[in-house]
């Protein structure tokens, strides 16, 4: 293989990497916005982040992030 073949190879396989991870996200927005309207809850949709006593609504975009964080910082038993 050239190096040109080797690039174009690592181009491809960040590319497919990056929308399995994109895709990732969004299958998790949708399944929490589903579930919160299926039980009338307050879901991702409608979340409010409240700073400095002005909310802001970001759509649900940053519950992965919660999660994320949540995740490292559990209590390892």
């Amino acid at each position: 293989m050239t190096w040109g073949q080797v690039i174009w190879a690592i181009i491809k396989i960040a590319i497919m990497v990056g929308f399995v991870v994109s895709m990732a996200a969004i299958l998790t927005w949708f399944d929490r916005r589903g579930g919160a309207a299926i039980q009338d809850r307050v879901g991702p949709n409608r979340a409010v982040i409240k700073v400095f006593g002005r909310e802001f609504r970001l759509a649900g975009l940053l519950h992965p992030l919660a999660d994320g964080l949540k995740f490292f910082t559990k209590e390892f038993f």
